[in-house]
């Protein structure tokens, strides 16, 4: 017996490549997140909170349109953001990512904005 295709086999179960890029020139400052956010990737995402709520405490973009996995982890890190700023879009989450994010409820003070 092999192990290879096994369901356990590290190649199959890693997920689309982790990414996130950070604008802080545009207006608001805007982070982007593509692949999976938990755990191993909540790091990155929580450095570049950090940074953009430092350029524009009012608000910020999140870019979700490539983002496929979204962790309890990586909504605590929103919700850690927002005892450090007023307001934060989310734009074009994948459904997946829409439905938790729907589901979660984080308040007023963060919005779901479809982008074409």
């Amino acid at each position: 017996m092999t192990v290879f295709g096994h369901p356990l086999d590290p190649e199959l179960a890693s997920g689309p490549e982790f990414h996130i890029w950070l604008d802080l020139d545009a207006e608001p400052p805007r982070i982007g997140v593509a692949g999976e956010l938990d755990l191993a990737t909540c790091a990155s995402l929580r450095d570049a909170f950090m940074l953009a709520c430092e350029k524009s405490p009012d608000r910020i973009v999140l870019d979700c349109r490539h983002l496929v996995f979204i962790g309890s982890i990586g909504i605590r890190e929103i919700a850690r953001a927002l005892t450090r700023i007023n307001y934060i879009e989310i734009h074009s989450p994948s459904p997946a990512v829409r439905n938790v994010l729907e589901m979660i409820e984080l308040g007023p003070r963060v919005t779901i904005v479809e982008q074409i």
